[in-house]
């Protein structure tokens, strides 16, 4: 047998199993992959993540069938139920208990309409209604509205840096499921309406508009992504790559300025179970004066976008601390496996950010930067990741904790 991760062998054909023909037809343009084909095994991982990011799928593997070269690549597909009703919790020392709910009509079918409400309980309450339709060439139409409140000011064990409280009312229309190359792409208008109820932070973050606390943004956005990880949680080999622009350009009834935001993160899994070594970097930068402070640069904790959607995570710093306009934040996870489904990682980051590019100049006064490290164990349980991590950094000056149980959300 070949081993496909040193060297790529020649496909003679493809299968796609546990679908009908229009179904397999519509599958293979979208993999773009065919007879006399030479393919490795990060184009072959690519194709399965293509076809499981249909979403119609409980699950989607392959195999080489043949003993020498030309292969037939072979795709098993099991499909998942049409009709979804979902219920999970989550536990944590940052917002204690949630609860997810999740109702969802047509949410696994390959082409057609579909209808999907997902609603959070918990001291961070959220609600949003998408009605999606997937055309015959695969282009999907999406319509959502949504509801979220969040409070960062209470039911937290910790350190808990920046304070915010808003109302925030969402609705969007946009294009997905299409591609470029590899990369998946979201593109379409939003419109939120903030209201921002309370705000305190422990010291001056930055060239954002704090007055501004109750107004309506709308915003065009562009989202590529690419994502290959075998487990969203706990992986053993994959990467992952993405890149946002958003254009904040009309609102009311308070003027603004128009800005721009771009984001660009990677993250790539070196090794496997036994040991990985994982680096990742975060890069966010806000072009434009006087940016509301919903848009604000925002670190801290374990999970991404949990108080604002453009949280990012830093070992170190529990709940969220707010930063300048221009972001960066780098990250390296070493993990061990101890046994069966437990894991050790040691895990370090460093941010930098300041307001303007020439600041890079004045490093040492102008640009604000610090270092986070800790030591986390993970369980992989039936019920989802259990996590508990010791962290530091030279932000807090203090030793904090962090538990969790549960997927996030």
């Amino acid at each position: 047998a070949q081993d496909i991760r040193l060297r790529k062998v020649l496909v003679s054909g493809v299968e796609i199993t546990g679908v009908d023909d229009n179904e397999s037809l519509y599958l293979m343009k979208k993999i773009k992959v065919g007879a006399g084909s030479r393919m490795g095994n990060e184009e072959i991982e690519d194709a399965v993540a293509t076809i499981f990011g249909t979403n119609a799928f409980d699950y989607v593997n392959y195999e080489l069938v043949g003993d020498e070269e030309p292969y037939r690549l072979k795709f098993n597909c099991k499909r998942g139920p049409v009709c979804q009703l979902g219920l999970g919790g989550r536990f944590d020392t940052e917002e204690i208990v949630s609860v997810l709910i999740n109702l969802g009509w047509g949410v696994h079918k390959i082409q057609g309409s579909s209808l999907d409400f997902t609603g959070k309980v918990g001291t961070n309450p959220n609600a949003n209604v998408t009605y999606s339709y997937i055309s015959p060439k695969g282009l999907s139409f999406n319509v959502m509205a949504g509801v979220r409140y969040t409070d960062r000011n209470t039911f937290s064990i910790g350190d808990n840096r920046f304070r915010i409280n808003f109302l925030d009312v969402r609705q969007e229309i946009y294009l997905s499921n299409f591609k470029w190359s590899t990369f998946f792409l979201k593109t379409g208008f939003r419109n939120d309406y903030y209201n921002v109820s309370s705000l305190m932070a422990e010291q001056a973050f930055g060239d954002y508009d704090v007055n501004q606390l109750s107004n309506d943004y709308v915003t065009f956005f562009f989202d590529a992504r690419k994502d290959s990880f075998d487990n969203g949680y706990i992986p053993t080999k994959g990467k992952s790559v993405g890149f946002t622009y958003e254009w904040v350009f009309g609102g009311g009834p308070n003027k603004f300025n128009n800005f721009h935001s771009f984001q660009f993160d990677v993250k790539k899994v070196f090794g496997g179970d036994s040991f990985a070594f994982i680096p990742s970097l975060d890069l966010r930068y806000l072009l434009g004066e006087e940016v509301p402070v919903p848009f604000t640069n925002t670190i801290g904790g374990s999970m991404a976008g949990r108080y604002l959607d453009q949280q990012i995570p830093f070992i170190g710093i529990n709940n969220a601390a707010a930063m300048q306009k221009i972001l960066t934040v780098a990250r390296a996870d070493c993990r061990v496996k101890l046994m069966k489904n437990n894991y050790l990682s040691m895990i370090a980051n460093y941010v930098a950010s300041c307001d303007e590019l020439s600041s890079v100049k004045k490093w040492k006064t102008e640009v604000r930067d610090y270092f986070g490290c800790g030591l986390q164990y993970t369980y992989n349980s039936i019920i989802g990741p259990v996590s508990a991590n010791i962290h530091w950094s030279d932000y807090t000056h203090n030793v904090g904790f962090y538990f969790s149980i549960g997927y996030d959300f």
